[in-house]
């Protein structure tokens, strides 16, 4: 079956309308995709921000609007040059360009009234995380990725399974298993504030593969990484056509997230035939299922996932090739 659409998106809001994830970001151009989630900041960014007209929205919806709109434009605006430049001066440019917006936005807002005051105060925090594919030659493409804090980008394929393709900024780091048990401040955020970096990293994929991004409302509510995959797998064997797989995305994050969740993912290769990659998908499924039914349940509050000692396991025997294409940890100072 042809695909349509060789993308999909999930965005959930906890809040209908009020979401604090921006919409997922989708641009297809020739030669070249663009694919990026944005998550407001809720607790830094819940104070209440009052342009010259008198509307009100929090610093946290703001902000991840106004990244995806800036990012949208920094791509599509730049073109040919884009494809021409090296990935650390995308990076570096993106970043003045979201520094220089921010500080902009801010000035169109009343006085600050609210008692958090301070130099350290973000009124605008959001974090990213974008990936943007070249297309080399057949069946290849230069894969670049941008993020800032703990939204993620990934490869999912049928042989090695979901691949992270970034690192969270966090106070605390630790690996994909910590990280959804340690509630570790961010360590670098998009704001009006001039501190933050704008990570890069770029490799050369080879289809088939499934590119996403999504942020922590996805990805930080199952029982370990390997069930995420899961998730992920189970919605698309359930399915005939990308809209389909959409919709059960959508309601398997519903059913498991306690926060605003968005995703965007691209299917590259299959000959663009749905389902021959829901069948290309299905042996990597069934390794994961099976795995999934030797966790025995050891009390009420793991019945869900599973036996947090199994589940530990699990992960250690997942976490090389999930971590295959992590770019190295910055060394501790």
């Amino acid at each position: 079956m042809p695909i349509q659409r060789p993308f999909l998106t999930v965005d959930i809001a906890k809040r209908p309308d009020r979401g604090e994830d921006a919409p997922p970001l989708v641009l297809v151009g020739t030669g070249c995709q663009l694919l990026a989630v944005f998550d407001g900041l809720g607790g830094a960014g819940s104070q209440l921000l009052i342009d010259a007209e008198g509307v009100a929205e929090s610093g946290a919806y703001r902000a991840s609007r106004l990244a995806s709109r800036e990012v949208k434009r920094f791509f599509c605006c730049n073109g040919e040059r884009t494809s021409l430049s090296a990935t650390q001066d995308l990076a570096a440019r993106l970043r003045e360009r979201l520094n220089r917006a921010f500080d902009q936005e801010l000035a169109r807002f009343k006085r600050d009234t609210s008692p958090l005051k301070g130099s350290l105060i973000k009124r605008l925090p959001t974090t990213m995380a974008i990936v943007h594919l070249q297309h080399q030659a057949e069946q290849r493409h230069l894969c670049r990725v941008f993020w800032v804090g703990d939204s993620r980008a990934y490869l999912l394929t049928p042989h090695e399974g979901l691949q992270q393709l970034t690192i969270d900024d966090l106070r605390e780091p630790g690996d994909a298993w910590e990280n959804l048990f340690n509630d570790s401040p961010l360590s670098n955020v998009v704001s009006e504030k001039p501190g933050f970096t704008v990570n890069s990293s770029e490799l050369v994929i080879d289809e088939p593969v499934v590119v996403l991004v999504a942020t922590d409302g996805c990805f930080g509510y199952v029982g370990s990484p390997p069930q995420f995959e899961l998730l992920l797998l189970e919605a698309l064997e359930v399915s005939s056509t990308m809209e389909e797989w959409q919709a059960r995305l959508q309601e398997g994050v519903s059913g498991i997230t306690g926060d605003d969740a968005t995703l965007a993912a691209v299917l590259l290769g299959w000959n663009d035939d749905f389902l021959k990659c829901r069948a290309a998908f299905r042996n990597r499924c069934e390794v994961l299922m099976n795995e999934q039914m030797l966790i025995t349940p050891d009390s009420d509050q793991d019945h869900l996932w599973g036996a947090l000692d199994a589940r530990r396991e699990w992960w250690e025997r997942y976490k090389p090739t999930y971590e295959a294409y992590m770019p190295p940890r910055e060394p501790e100072q």
